[in-house]
Parts: C-alpha cells; structure tokens; sequence
C-alpha cells in the first residue's frame, strides 16, 4: 500500500475514533436517562399492582397515582371555559 494512501487511512481512522469517543459521555447520559426511566416505570407498575380492582376513585388512590395537576389560563381569545391541563402520574410525569 502507498504511503499516502495508508496516511490517509490512517488519518480517517484516528478522525473516527476521536468523534466515536467524544460521543461516549453523551451515549453513557443517555443510558442513565433511560435507566431512571425504566426503575420509575417499575416503581409505578409496582403501586398499580396495588389497586388491581379499583371499585371507588378515593383521595388515597388519587394522591398515590397523582402527583401534581397543573391547570394553564384559559386563551383569551378562545369562547367557553377551555383550559389547558396537565396532569402528572406518580414516578412516570406529565400524562396528559
């Protein structure tokens, strides 16, 4: 192989493998992220184990499955009484 065409191998190569390991933190923050993701699901699926056979929607089961509302001012330019709301499960975040 020429030298010039193995430097230019070579230097190809050494650009990859700089670029491959600057996206390592940003992969590995990624991983993190889901992981949290996947043990907040799990830490969820485990309270709606609980409450299998809900008969009655009582403030117990409410504040064990909700952890915040949020209700946004209504558009002024809109007729009628429409608010934006948001509603936060437990362990999961924003639902609606």
């Amino acid at each position: 192989m020429p030298d010039d065409q193995y430097r230019l191998l070579s230097d190809s190569y050494t650009a990859e493998l700089h670029e491959l390991k600057a996206k390592i933190p940003e992969l590995q923050n990624q991983i993190n992220e889901i992981k949290t993701e996947e043990s907040n699901v799990d830490r969820f699926i485990a309270l709606a184990n609980k409450y299998i056979y809900i008969e009655e929607l009582t403030p117990e089961i409410l504040r064990t499955f909700v952890s915040k509302i949020t209700m946004h001012e209504n558009d002024k330019n809109t007729t009628g009484a429409k608010y934006e709301i948001d509603i936060f499960l437990t362990h999961i975040g924003k639902f609606w």
